[in-house]
């Protein structure tokens, strides 16, 4: 624990917070960060009697894990990240592909519209 104040008076930071505390720095619903808990997907949860509680450094430190996972490019089997359609000479094979299929979709849907309605 750290001690900080002003004048002599000294104060002592928390390590620990109880879910309520997790919520606020998660972002989560409790019963989401209860069920993780108990998965073991969050580090520093602890069951303290009934009531879990997390160590504040660590349950920040994954947070930023998260951040950075989900900010990395994604790569291929080949080791290279996957270009996308932002990216100039992106492959869009996929994209297009699936607009072929919804429009195919639309239109099998119109003709069976105009069929029921004759």
């Amino acid at each position: 624990m750290r001690a900080s104040g002003k004048l002599g008076k000294s104060r002592v930071e928390r390590e620990r917070v109880t879910i309520e505390g997790a919520v606020a720095i998660l972002g989560l619903a409790e019963r989401t960060i209860q069920k993780m808990a108990q998965r073991g997907e969050l580090p520093g949860a602890a069951l303290m009697g009934r009531r879990w509680t997390f160590d504040i450094a660590k349950l920040r430190a994954y947070v930023r894990t998260k951040e950075r996972a989900k900010w990395q490019p994604r790569k291929q089997a080949t080791g290279q990240p996957q270009k996308t359609k932002r990216e100039p000479g992106g492959s869009v094979d996929a994209v297009e592909r699936l607009s072929e299929i919804i429009r195919g979709l639309r239109e099998d849907a119109r003709k069976r519209a105009v069929k029921r309605g004759s």
